[in-house]
């Protein structure tokens, strides 16, 4: 089972409100804002992974929202794709100058706006395992470097391991050669 995608719609005009919603609905779990404080208060409570985005909006413009976004970084930062009338180069590098990730002008194709959420909802899960692949090398890293410390602090009570049975002597050096090993590991890791 796939994982839904949470988009934010927020634009100020309902028919294209409503017809966004239909395109999107049955696949994904959909909110929608009027306006862009709106949007911003819906982005931390909703928590979207794409937000569909118009320019043209009654308070803060297309382009102030994605600037506030984008300069937030303690606020979650989804995908933006920008659904805009506007269709100069102008208005485009704009978008991309604010934060915006892509740009769909209106009228659009269905199809490119679903294959866009596809992708982008791809490379939003690719960051996410990514995100958990590095927290866990850290943890990882950090666990074993205080594994090596507990072996420094246990290898170093035997000073003269020759003093012990040659049993004893052959786990102390196996215990001192994997520490080695894990240490050299570590250092080549970094």
């Amino acid at each position: 089972m796939t994982k839904r995608i949470k988009i934010l719609i927020v634009d100020d005009n309902a028919v294209t409100m409503g017809m966004l919603r239909r395109i999107l609905c049955k696949e994904n779990i959909i909110e929608t804002a009027t306006t862009g404080r709106e949007g911003l208060a819906k982005i931390q409570s909703f928590v979207p992974d794409i937000i569909l985005l118009d320019l043209m909006l009654p308070d803060i413009d297309g382009y102030q929202l994605c600037r506030t976004l984008r300069g937030s970084p303690e606020l979650h930062q989804p995908a933006i794709i920008i659904i805009s009338a506007r269709s100069s180069r102008k208005d485009k590098l704009h978008a991309y100058q604010a934060g915006a990730d892509d740009y769909i002008i209106k009228p659009f194709f269905n199809e490119e706006l679903t294959a866009k959420i596809l992708a982008y909802s791809k490379l939003k899960r690719i960051e996410s395992i990514h995100t958990t692949y590095k927290e866990t090398l850290v943890t990882l890293s950090t666990q074993t470097r205080e594994l090596i410390q507990s072996l420094n602090i246990f290898t170093t009570s035997f000073q003269d391991p020759t003093t012990l049975p040659l049993d004893e002597q052959a786990h102390i050096n196996a215990i001192i050669h994997s520490k080695s090993k894990l240490h050299t590991l570590l250092e080549i890791n970094r």
